[in-house]
């Protein structure tokens, strides 16, 4: 089974962080608070984010995610994400 790695950049319901960590195949890292060009240096080995409204997920962002597959927006809108 493959294993998927996924950043949740903003903070998350509880329940929803253990509703992900129910799925052997992901590794869920919580990881909040960086600004884009933290996240820029961070994001390379992840294939999922996972944000909010607080993240801005920058084109600088994305063109370093090197194994990214999907951003998730867990809520309204996708101002926050080029």
């Amino acid at each position: 089974m493959a294993t998927y790695r996924v950043l949740l950049s903003d903070a998350l319901a509880e329940a929803g962080v253990q509703t992900l960590r129910a799925h052997p195949e992901l590794e869920v890292e919580v990881r909040t608070g960086l600004d884009p060009r933290q996240l820029a240096g961070a994001i390379a080995p992840y294939h999922a984010l996972v944000v909010r409204s607080a993240t801005k997920v920058t084109r600088e962002v994305i063109e370093a995610a090197e194994n990214l597959r999907v951003i998730g927006r867990a809520g309204v809108g996708v101002d926050n994400v080029d």
